[in-house]
């Protein structure tokens, strides 16, 4: 028996646990946790099992090498889930500069709070929750016209995706 905790969330229900003998693969059970996150496994063979955690928009988590004995409850460490999360990265140019003096883009994921900026050679990273984004990006910096990356964006969890570079003009007085 153990316990889950999920990022953000004071509802733990419907996590699935998953055990799987490391022996002998067709020995697996499956457990489901109730609203405060507590789990127990029940009638299962003594071995040795990996546990994976599982719940959509959460990263998954392992529990390795397992001891189960018949003899006594086996009580396990908390396990807590992460919102799954990635990110989409690559370089912003700026008419007119050089490398080296490229910081400073802000750029946004559009209808989000995400957020990230430019570095000195233009390079971002932005993470955001695994999701689709069908607004895009856009690119935001003083005396430069804003540039947009139309196409939607997908966030994959531990996934980090290099985008196209973006060129933005300056903007003439």
């Amino acid at each position: 028996k153990g316990s889950v905790g999920l990022e953000g969330k004071s509802d733990c229900s419907d996590v699935v646990i998953t055990a799987v003998n490391i022996r002998n693969a067709s020995k697996t059970y499956i457990a489901k946790t109730e609203t405060d996150g507590s789990y127990v496994f029940v009638g299962m063979e003594e071995g040795t099992y990996d546990l994976e955690f599982s719940l959509e928009g959460f990263s998954s988590a392992t529990l390795e090498n397992v001891s189960v004995s018949s003899t006594n409850t086996l009580n396990l460490k908390k396990v807590d889930l992460l919102i799954a999360r990635g990110s989409v990265c690559g370089h912003v140019r700026l008419e007119g500069r050089e490398s080296g003096n490229l910081e400073g883009t802000v750029v946004k994921l559009n209808g989000t709070a995400f957020e990230a900026t430019t570095d000195e050679k233009g390079y971002y990273e932005l993470e955001a929750y695994a999701g689709y984004y069908p607004d895009g990006l856009v690119f935001v910096h003083e005396d430069f016209e804003n540039g947009n990356y139309q196409d939607s964006v997908q966030i994959i969890d531990k996934t980090k995706r290099v985008l196209d570079t973006v060129t933005l003009n300056a903007k003439f007085v």
